[in-house]
């Protein structure tokens, strides 16, 4: 991911996914 241009959408993602995998 580039710099720190990361949309609202894709942190929501990633935090999902984070929680899936624990």
């Amino acid at each position: 991911m580039p710099g720190g241009l990361v949309p609202a959408e894709k942190l929501d993602d990633m935090a999902k996914w984070v929680s899936e995998i624990k």
